[in-house]
């Protein structure tokens, strides 16, 4: 049976010439993005992937990141928006999500940036927490870490957090599964390889 051909829509057309256009500009500098012997996740990303995750406009993350800024000024019921505690989160937020997860002493356990949005959500605005992968709690945390955007991680791994990192550690070099594998036997005895489509970072 033969399938009859059907042009790509016009918008699909036009974002893709744009993406072309944009990969052709994109900064191939990325000595930027490796510190200390550590590379970013980015520099593993092909050129027109680059491209699109640096354009605003591309990238379909920023509509997440919209949505987020529009939560960060809205106010809940009864409550102060996270603007009339924070204000301007491109000062306040910057650097925040660098250092997440984090040990959190009211909690007595290692919390992450989404928990961390819940628990000042439920504190301080007294509102119901966002569900757990809820597009609210998406969004916000899309646009508090946006504001750390090109920054170093600076997770503390010593003190109350000591042994949460060894916890992770251990389930980072613990073979498992069909294969016996464990995580490290990819993202470290196979970087740069290639898993089908992708280069393993």
């Amino acid at each position: 049976m033969s399938r009859r051909f059907r042009p790509l829509p016009l918008p699909l057309v036009l974002a893709g010439v744009l993406v072309a256009a944009v990969s052709l500009a994109a900064d191939d500098d990325l000595s930027r993005h490796v510190a200390e012997g550590r590379r970013s996740g980015y520099t593993f990303l092909l050129p027109p992937t680059r491209a699109q995750q640096n354009d605003e406009f591309a990238n379909p993350g920023m509509l997440w990141v919209e949505q987020g800024q529009r939560l960060w000024s809205g106010t809940p019921a009864s409550a102060k928006s996270c603007f009339g505690c924070h204000d301007d989160a491109s000062r306040s937020m910057r650097g925040v999500a660098a250092r997440y997860p984090a040990f959190d002493p009211a909690e007595r356990r290692l919390v992450n940036l989404e928990q961390r949005i819940n628990s000042c959500r439920v504190k301080n605005q007294h509102a119901k927490p966002f569900a757990y992968e809820s597009q609210e709690l998406l969004a916000l945390t899309a646009f508090v870490s946006r504001q750390s955007l090109g920054l170093p991680v600076a997770v503390k791994i010593d003190g109350s957090a000591t042994a949460s990192f060894e916890r992770g550690r251990a389930a980072y070099y613990l073979p498992r599964g069909q294969l016996d594998m464990s995580c490290a036997a990819c993202h470290e005895e196979r970087t740069g390889a290639r898993l089908r489509g992708e280069v393993i970072s």
